[in-house]
């Protein structure tokens, strides 16, 4: 075996050597604490004497660990930076002993200099035609927001498990919404039937509606209170949205409310559920979202918009589409937000296009099905936008902040 001998402390008690030298004996690191089993319970350690258990085992463990430290050699050489440790000083001789510095090359500069080859992953497999991928429109917004993103959670269906929420989450939340519109429109079908009704028969049917929406599936006093609160939230917004809605430039019909369409492109076909299609005067569609965070306008233009979703709705309807609207229902502030060929909504949030429309649509439907072609071939390159990794469930595996690739947050 070896004359030299590199050890833990704790492994040299008991051993003899001819001489030795023990590095590190500042009050910080000496003495080590004492491990103890956690699987065993702290009673049952000190019944049988387990060493460290109490206090005075643990003050006599550390002793006898420092005093045979000190007994594996004739002659101990002890070091440390800062302060001896209190448990050392009986055993140690302070001297002074000028040493000699090595100034010759350091071990690491002794080795050749090897060339790395930078290899950048950013390709997978092809969707195979046998497989099948469910997600809608929120398969192109994640391969909008980052390539690896969409591959992450639609290829290797690595998806965080949701978290646990008092009272009613966000999907929940949500839910209730689209079902107390759903009801309110069932009964008002148009722009002309909304105008006509007076505003008490409007928070009747308002509330109505938001009661069949939200009702009490359990019996406790907390979740009463909790449902309580959320109906009386739904019946403020919905009340300030169907102003915004009964104040729009244009008249229309509501064609259908969560309608079920499909995308197809070259290896992709997604289900899609669009929140609301209005039938204008003059034939064509408006669509809408709901929305119950911030939205812009600019979410939905340029190369890799942030929300895709109307874009992917407007390229798959059969009709021509005149605007595409974001519904930002959000308490004390509702809004109309989007893009349209004529006016129709009195917000400064919406970009209205005239002669510029066709090509807006034209662009949006060939960003989209770039999208859709990048998601079939496979590119899943770690490039996300802004923002994007503080919500995004697949750091662990793309390590994006140790490539550099995470973007400062923009203003959008």
């Amino acid at each position: 075996s070896s004359r030299i001998q590199i050890l833990d402390a704790s492994e040299a008690s008991g051993l003899e050597f001819e001489c030795g030298l023990v590095v590190g004996l500042s009050d910080e690191n000496w003495p080590p604490r004492p491990t103890l089993s956690p699987l065993v319970p702290f009673v049952l350690q000190r019944a049988h004497g387990v060493p460290g258990s109490s206090p005075a085992s643990a003050r006599e463990a550390r002793e006898h660990l420092t005093t045979s430290l000190f007994q594996i050699a004739p002659d101990v050489v002890a070091t440390y930076s800062g302060r001896l440790a209190p448990l050392a000083e009986r055993f140690v001789k302070r001297e002074f002993v000028e040493t000699e510095i090595w100034t010759g090359p350091l071990p690491q500069q002794a080795y050749l200099k090897a060339s790395l080859e930078r290899l950048e992953d950013g390709q997978g497999p092809i969707l195979p035609p046998s497989e099948t991928v469910r997600g809608g429109a929120g398969l192109l917004k994640a391969q909008s927001l980052c390539p690896f993103k969409a591959f992450a959670e639609y290829r290797l269906a690595a998806q965080a498990p949701e978290e646990a929420c008092f009272g009613f989450d966000a999907r929940e939340r949500g839910g209730f919404l689209h079902k107390a519109v759903e009801g309110i429109w069932a009964r008002r079908g148009s722009h002309n039937t909304l105008r006509a009704t007076a505003p008490e028969d409007l928070r009747s049917l308002i509330q109505s509606a938001v009661a069949d929406a939200v009702r009490e599936s359990q019996t406790g006093f907390l979740h009463r209170l909790v449902t309580r609160a959320e109906q009386q939230r739904l019946e403020r917004i919905l009340w300030d949205w169907l102003q915004v809605e009964r104040s729009r430039k244009q008249a229309f019909t509501v064609e259908t409310v969560e309608h079920e369409t499909h995308f197809e492109a070259p290896g992709l076909r997604l289900r899609l559920r669009v929140d609301r299609i209005d039938r204008l005067e003059n034939g064509n569609v408006v669509l809408i979202d709901y929305k119950s965070g911030p939205q812009t306008r600019n979410k939905l233009k340029g190369v890799r918009p942030k929300e895709p979703q109307l874009l992917v709705y407007a390229a798959s309807s059969a009709d021509q589409v005149d605007g595409i609207f974001f519904a930002e229902m959000k308490p004390n502030e509702v809004r109309a937000v989007g893009v349209s060929r004529e006016k129709q909504f009195e917000s400064r949030s919406v970009d209205v296009k005239k002669h510029e429309w066709s090509s807006f649509l034209e662009e949006s439907r060939a960003e989209v099905y770039r999208l859709a072609g990048q998601f079939v071939n496979g590119y899943a390159v770690v490039d996300p936008l802004a923002g994007v990794c503080n919500y995004c469930a697949s750091k662990p595996l793309c390590r994006v902040k140790e490539a550099g690739g995470q973007r400062e947050e923009e203003e959008c």
